[in-house]
């Protein structure tokens, strides 16, 4: 038997066909409706081919048991039967050989996850579960993923052919969280051939802040750095720092990289607490030689970059401070009435 379901889905085909075998006719014993089966099967989106096999395999294993069910006089066969079957579909059979799994917040352009993570939010664009399977033989396979939310229901599926010419092929399913979804612990069946791969859980909260999401789905800058807010800068260097402005005055946000070598581009995000993106400023930089403020600097020391801007609306907001792609870091400031 080659058919493995997952225990959610049994147990919905034997709820749905019991019900419908039992309001069609309470008198009849002895026999399994199997088009209620198929019924109850198709309603999960289970192909009858799938169900056929299972339930072929099931026939064969009820006839041997049949003697032994007549001599102890038993009652409701059909309660029994799917039981029977239920155990038969249900049976384990699992994909051995190894495999490296992650779950992310989104993949390169390489298809590579970017960031392993096992926390995301209702408010990100998707969830990625990337699998590498390392010694994996050429051939055609079918592999199979099953979203799964806290109260056991099957809220998303995805089915693919996988055609690997060699070990270390990669694959990998995204799910796009909706607001109805229920928050708390969710699980991913994955199969192989209808073997079991593994379930791979993972936390969905109601909302993650956008400052972890961006610690979470983008590169992190590893180099050494220091950002502060600043009324002026004064020979490249930041003066006068401040975590609050008045409306209509002006604030710098300045960052000094140390250590930082070759060319770059830096990038910074001025968003309000409504969500609002107000602006975004962009600046291309070489140690090597004099950056777009006219800075010079020696040769893998420090270099300073910044961007000043005057906020359009009091109230809080975030600089979010990119280095070519990669997040930096998020500075805070309050913006008070003048």
């Amino acid at each position: 038997m080659k058919q493995l379901l997952s225990e959610h889905e049994m147990r919905k085909i034997l709820d749905l066909a019991l019900k419908k075998q039992m309001d069609a006719d309470k008198n009849m014993q002895g026999k399994v409706y199997v088009d209620h089966l198929r019924d109850a099967a198709g309603k999960m989106g289970i192909s009858g081919k799938e169900l056929n096999q299972a339930i072929d395999g099931y026939f064969q294993e009820k006839s041997e048991k049949k003697r032994k069910l007549i001599r102890l006089g038993i009652a409701g066969v059909v309660v029994l039967g799917l039981f029977l079957l239920y155990f038969w579909l249900s049976r384990p059979q699992t994909y051995k050989n190894p495999i490296r799994v992650v779950l992310a917040h989104k993949l390169k352009a390489d298809h590579n996850p970017v960031k392993e993570s096992n926390r995301f939010g209702l408010n990100q664009e998707k969830i990625y579960l990337h699998i590498t399977w390392l010694d994996i033989k050429k051939g055609k396979y079918s592999v199979k993923y099953r979203w799964i939310d806290p109260k056991g229901k099957m809220i998303f599926f995805d089915s693919y052919q996988l055609t690997p010419d060699g070990p270390n092929y990669r694959s990998w399913s995204y799910y796009t969280p909706k607001n109805i979804d229920l928050p708390g612990k969710w699980q991913i069946e994955v199969t192989l051939d209808n073997k079991k791969v593994g379930i791979f859980a993972f936390t969905m909260e109601k909302e993650l802040s956008q400052t972890i999401l961006l610690q979470e789905s983008t590169f992190a800058y590893k180099g050494e750095f220091k950002a502060v807010y600043a009324k002026e800068v004064k020979d490249n260097n930041p003066v006068n720092q401040v975590l609050q402005i008045k409306l209509g005055e002006t604030v710098t946000a300045h960052i000094k990289w140390f250590d930082i070598k070759g060319a770059h581009i830096a990038r910074w995000r001025w968003i309000h607490e409504s969500g609002e993106l107000e602006s975004v400023e962009t600046l291309d930089f070489n140690p090597s030689g004099t950056s777009n403020w006219g800075e010079k600097a020696s040769v893998g020391k420090t270099w300073n970059t910044w961007d000043p801007y005057t906020p359009k609306k009091k109230g809080k907001y975030t600089t979010e401070i990119f280095l070519d792609d990669a997040y930096v870091t998020t500075l805070n400031l309050d913006v008070v009435a003048p």
